[in-house]
């Protein structure tokens, strides 16, 4: 059986080919706004995902902060205490001579 086609005219083909070529257009459009839709959620993620790790990041170094100020905090008082004491002993020694002193200066010894 043979088929009858028509010739197809020129317009006609540069209508089709244009309607064809507009389709892979939108298709590739729709394919560029999915990537483009995709790469900004990926962005979004991304940058939440940084800033949870920049706050946990911040909250490490505060906490290491305030364990060395803590700590040096303690060693400053843990001085001034031995400081302190070791000027109480320092004036519990000199009280037996200051008291000799204060004797001898009120009760002369006659010689």
């Amino acid at each position: 059986m043979a088929e009858n086609r028509e010739p197809v005219s020129p317009l006609a083909a540069i209508r089709d080919k244009e309607r064809a070529l507009a389709q892979a257009i939108r298709a590739a459009q729709e394919r560029a706004e999915a990537r483009v839709a995709h790469a900004r959620a990926r962005a979004d993620a991304i940058k939440t995902q940084a800033e949870r790790d920049g706050v946990r990041e911040a909250e490490a170094l505060y906490q290491d902060g305030l364990a060395r100020a803590r700590a040096e905090a303690s060693a400053l008082q843990a001085r001034g205490e031995a400081d302190a004491a070791a000027l109480r002993e320092a004036g519990r020694a000199r009280i037996q001579a200051a008291v000799e002193h204060i004797v001898r200066f009120v009760l002369p010894q006659s010689h």
